[in-house]
């Protein structure tokens, strides 16, 4: 049974668009919001707020593999600029993309050294 709810908790947490991708949404009151505050270069090159991020792989965890995963963002219209979505989808992409192949990066590592090692350890059996 606790099986079966856990198959479907992302059913009953998260919405699904109309091209049937399930919806993270993220409430913003401005663009900034994403970004450190901590971080003193200019918004286009700040770092990605790391609360903002969290969230977005929790939720992301919770969504099986198989499925499409679209971020949503909930913002006023009047504070809404075409320019800063712009800069903000790019930023979201390049964050994203990098620690995914810095992610594979350090698997590969890891399988590679866990490989160099395995080759050296004697095993042995005692009867």
């Amino acid at each position: 049974m606790l099986e079966k709810i856990k198959q479907n908790y992302h059913k009953q947490v998260y919405q699904k668009n109309k091209d049937g991708a399930f919806k993270i949404l993220v409430s913003l009151d401005k663009y900034e919001d994403i970004y450190s505050d901590w971080d003193p270069a200019p918004f286009r090159k700040r770092d990605i707020e790391d609360d903002f991020v969290e969230y977005i792989w929790d939720s992301a965890i919770d969504i099986p593999l198989k499925e499409d995963i679209k971020i949503v963002f909930l913002m006023d219209e009047k504070v809404r600029n075409e320019p800063k979505e712009t800069q903000l989808v790019k930023a979201l992409n390049n964050h994203f993309t990098y620690s995914l192949h810095k992610s594979e990066r350090l698997y590969f590592n890891e399988m590679r050294h866990m490989k160099k090692h395995a080759r050296s350890i004697p095993i042995t059996c005692a009867l």
